[in-house]
């Protein structure tokens, strides 16, 4: 029976966002490329949601695939903030141009040796980005789909072509593909450092 209830529960949420958006089945429909009556199974429960009907469903609807999934998300915090380095700290004048110093608030990458607290060189250059590599530390802003706020700034490892995730022992949290949640890499980290900077 726990996959009857599953299957019932993404049903009414299928429903329930469709709703939100303002949106017949036959609209919904014509969006992911199938009839009224598709919809109808699905929001019914009578057809089980798969995970790329899932991402269709929440590129449709401009939601995440958490919430059609109904998967609860820790709330995101903040992961780093600008640093303003004082002067005898003597990295700033060792800033190449379009760089910039960022303070490590959370432990997210911490298997990498970045932790709370340290410091952090940012290149936000175009050419950085464009030459990212696999398991390359980045910063990203993620935007809320829903509130259109300020975006909340994440650091995560980068996974092509399009994966955002974390790399701890202690704080994890859902990977971000790029192509579903509104998130940009905004810099690549080049390089961390704990303690006073000299």
């Amino acid at each position: 029976m726990p996959g009857t209830q599953n299957a019932l529960m993404h049903a009414s949420r299928i429903r329930a966002l469709r709703e939100r958006h303002g949106l017949s089945q036959e609209e919904l429909g014509e969006a992911l490329l199938i009839s009224k009556s598709q919809v109808s199974r699905l929001e019914s429960g009578e057809t089980r949601l798969n995970l790329d009907m899932a991402r269709k469903i929440a590129q449709a609807l401009d939601v995440s695939l958490f919430e059609v999934l109904g998967i609860d998300t820790p709330a995101l915090r903040e992961d780093a903030a600008d640093y303003e380095a004082d002067p005898s700290e003597g990295l700033s004048r060792l800033l190449k141009p379009n760089q910039s110093l960022i303070q490590i608030k959370t432990n997210v990458l911490s298997e990498l040796g970045i932790f709370a607290g340290y410091v952090a060189v940012l290149d936000t250059s175009v050419e950085a980005i464009r030459k990212l590599k696999a398991m390359d530390p980045v910063v990203a802003q993620l935007y809320d789909k829903q509130e259109r706020a300020k975006p909340t700034t994440l650091i995560r490892q980068f996974i092509p072509p399009r994966l955002l995730i974390t790399n701890s022992r202690d704080e994890n949290y859902p990977p971000i593909n790029m192509e579903v949640e509104d998130a940009r890499i905004t810099g690549v980290i080049v390089s961390w450092h704990g303690g006073k900077l000299t």
